[in-house]
Formats: structure tokens, sequence, C-alpha cells
């Protein structure tokens, strides 16, 4: 009964067609050079040809696995003609209700009427450019096999791209910083209460960057890879802060010496207010901070079909290099003086690091990301420390300071890729912490010294990935 209901798939539309000139001239699939002498036959194979290949485009399988499924209902069909050319089929076929070829309407009352009082010409007929409508039904049945073999589905999309690859990626960067800044200015009361760092610069500013990076992926087992990769970075920023004239109140204004051993005044200076004459004015406070540096690191590639994830842990180390350049300065113009301090540290820090990224394709194009990492950066700082203030000569100290902290980073994103191309486009959000900020602390009883604090990173990221 299946085969006699589907059969008529095939020769309800053919009716449409009986019209037409009688000849020999074969029917055009569209889209290709094949040709059938059915003309609905035609139609049917070139809405196969197109889904197979719309889903090979996409990597869909599930979208070619229908394009198969209806291959091979057409083929069915196409038997069952063979072997009922002259059965009458198009009232059964309506009955079914098959939905592949749901664009067939039913008879409406009039044709109904007119189909009880003649039956349905025979296949050869019908087809109106067939004298072997049984030799042709086993044609258009190889042709539909050729279509079938000639789009198979792709490797490539069954499974992720086989190791043994070369890597290749190139990114920039934008986002924002948060620095720790060092204060400046002091005050102290006639009772010799002293109060300093009074003035608090800005600390977060609009970070720059690129990077390049390049990996080589191999395989250890057949659900087992292994990756070593290296790249290089650099970024720059400036914090930049006009602060508010700053008033003592009566109090005395302290200029923090830098504790320059060779200078008379190593301390600093102590200027009573004199009715507001210590009143400071365009205060400012500008810092310039680079960095660049590079990394290597190894680690696996496991896909786990269990959850549809790759994960890939890593360990590697890496070499950053960053410079400080910067000036804070103000005006006193009751005193008809002037001050700046000029900072100029460079850090080297060594970080072993760990971590995990970890990908899902939600779509044979789109791929979602997830990335963890520590590490324990080693530091060591140096630099120096000036101030010149009007009338006296300049003083400076040499600035040398080291450390171990822990640091952090997160990110998330979102990969493109096209089906079948090596080269692929990410989008991903950074935030990273890390107690590497170089800031100065003066105290006028001692020599200005380095401590590390908090530098904080919100970036987003572009990068430019080509698979060879």
């Amino acid at each position: 009964m299946r085969n006699a209901v589907s059969s008529a798939a095939i020769l309800v539309s053919l009716i449409a067609f009986t019209a037409q000139a009688a000849s020999e001239e074969p029917f055009q699939i569209p889209g290709t050079y094949i040709q059938s002498t059915n003309a609905e036959t035609a139609r049917r194979i070139s809405w196969i040809i197109a889904d197979l290949d719309s889903a090979i485009a996409a990597c869909d399988r599930g979208a070619y696995d229908q394009a198969l499924a209806k291959a091979d209902e057409l083929k069915v069909l196409l038997a069952d003609a063979y072997e009922n050319v002259r059965e009458p089929l198009r009232r059964s076929y309506l009955r079914s209700n098959d939905p592949f070829w749901k664009d067939l309407r039913p008879l409406d009352e009039s044709e109904a009427a007119a189909e009880r009082e003649v039956s349905v010409p025979d296949y050869g007929d019908v087809r109106s450019r067939s004298s072997d409508p049984q030799g042709d039904i086993a044609l258009d049945i190889s042709i539909i096999d050729q279509v079938v073999e000639t789009r198979p589905f792709p490797q490539t999309c069954e499974t992720p791209p086989r190791p043994s690859l070369a890597i290749v990626d190139v990114g920039v960067t934008l986002g924002r910083v948060s620095y720790k800044v060092g204060g400046l200015l002091g005050t102290e009361t006639l009772a010799g209460a002293r109060t300093l760092n009074v003035v608090k610069p800005d600390e977060d500013g609009t970070v720059y960057g690129a990077s390049g990076s390049a990996a080589y992926m191999f395989a250890l087992s057949e659900f087992l890879n292994a990756f070593v990769a290296g790249g290089y970075f650099g970024s720059s920023a400036s914090i930049e802060s006009t602060l508010p004239d700053f008033d003592p109140a009566g109090d005395r204004l302290l200029i923090v010496g830098t504790g320059d051993p060779n200078s008379a005044n190593r301390s600093g200076f102590s200027l009573n207010s004199f009715g507001g004459l210590n009143r400071v004015t365009n205060v400012m406070s500008s810092s310039h901070l680079e960095w660049d540096g590079a990394w290597v690191k190894g680690g696996l590639d496991m896909p786990c079909e269990c959850l549809g994830l790759t994960v890939r842990p890593f360990a590697g180390v890496a070499f950053t290099r960053s410079r400080l350049e910067q000036y804070q300065s103000g005006n006193i113009p009751g005193f008809g003086r002037t001050f700046r301090y000029d900072t100029h540290v460079k850090t080297n820090t060594v970080s072993p690091l760990f971590g995990v990224d970890l990908s899902k394709s939600i779509h044979p194009m789109i791929a979602l990301n997830l990335s963890a990492l520590g590490s324990v950066d080693v530091i060591d700082a140096k630099g120096s420390d000036t101030l010149n203030f009007t009338g006296f000569n300049p003083q400076s100290v040499s600035l040398s300071e080291n450390d171990t902290s822990f640091g952090w980073r997160l990110g998330t994103g979102v990969t493109l890729t096209e089906p079948n191309t090596n080269m692929s486009l990410s989008f991903s959000a950074t935030y990273q912490h890390s107690k590497t900020a170089a800031v100065t602390e003066r105290t006028g009883l001692m020599p200005t010294h380095i401590r590390f604090d908090d530098a904080k990173f919100l970036t987003g990221s572009a990068n430019l990935r080509l698979t060879f």
C-alpha cells in the first residue's frame, strides 16, 4: 500500500505537462547539465541537489541526511512506477498526505469528477517525451545515485581538523587599565602630625595592544593531540589627570623629598601657610606605561564527545618587560616656586603559567570559548626618582625592588570559521589581575622605594587565525 500511495507523487504533477508538445527532447535538471525525459522528475532531482549542496556548504549533517532521505524516497517512487506503469495512482497519493510533496494540491471537485471517468494515463504518456518509459525510469534512478555519489558529506565536517597543523594568529587589543599610581604632597599640623599622599591621581586609562603567535599541533593517539605554541605581545597605556588645586588649610605644605643622601634637603620641603601662600595650583600627574614580552607553552588537545567540548590544558612560561615614565608637578605661586617629580621604572617579570582553554561548537561555523589562566609572577624592578624644586639642586635616588606574587586571567569569546577554509576570526573579552604595578612611595624619612600593587585589565580582542 505504501508503494502504491507514494508512487503517485511522481505522477500527480506530471499531468500538468501533458499539454506540452510530444517530442523526444529531454528536460534539463535545473542548475546542472543532467537531463531527464520527465519534467517532474527533473524538478524533484533539482530540489535534492539544492538540499545536498546547501547542507554540505553549511557542514550540516542533519540537513544532509534529510536530503538523502528525499533521494531514497524518490527512488522508491520511481521503482514503484517502473512496476506499475499503467496503474492510476493519483487519488491514492492525494490521500497519503506525504509532507515531502506538500506543494502538490488536492483535486478540486470538478477535477475529481473528471478523474473518475478516465483513468490516469500510463507513465509513458504522462511524460509525453518518452518512447521507453521503463528504460527512462531506470535511467532516472541511476541519475539520483550519481547525484548522491558525487556529493559525499565532507570528512572535515564530520570531525575536527586532523592534527599536525601549523597555526598562525595575529590580533589587536583595546580596553581599560586600572594601575595603581602613587600619591603626592602632604601636610603637617603645628603640633607635628603629618599626612602624606593627600593628592590621589587618577588610576584608569585606555590600553592598546597587538599580538602574534604560532602553534604546532600533532597527534599522540587517535583521541589525544598535543601542541606547542609561542607568541609575542606589546601594549601601551597613558593615565593622565589634572588634579584640583590643593589648599593645606593653614597647615604646613610638605613637598616630600626623595631621600637622596647627597642632598641637604633629602627629606623634602615644608612651607608655612602665611595666610594661604602655600596653596598649590595646576597639580598634574602623567603616567605612560608600556609592556612587551613573549611566551611559550605546551599542552594537550582533548575532544570530549560526552560534553561536546574540546579541552586544552596547558603550562608554560612568559617573560614581560614593562616601562613606567611618570611625572607629577604643581605650582606654588605664593612662594614663586614649582615642583616636579620624575620617575622611571623598568620591570622584568618571569611568570610560570598554567591554565585551560575550553571550546564548544554550537554550529559548524561558530564555537564558544572560555579560558582560565594562573601565573606565579617573579618581579624585578629598577629605576630612579627625581625631585626638582625651584631654587634647589635636583635630588635623585635609584630604585630597586623584587617580589613574587600570583596573577590570574579569565576570558570568553566566540570563533567564526568559514567551512572548508583555513581561516577563522575570533572575538574575545578578557579580565586580568596581577600585583605587578610598580608604585613609588615617598616618606621623607627614607629614600623613595617601590612597592608592587594591583594592575587590572579589561580588554577586548579581535584575532585572525590561519591554519596550514
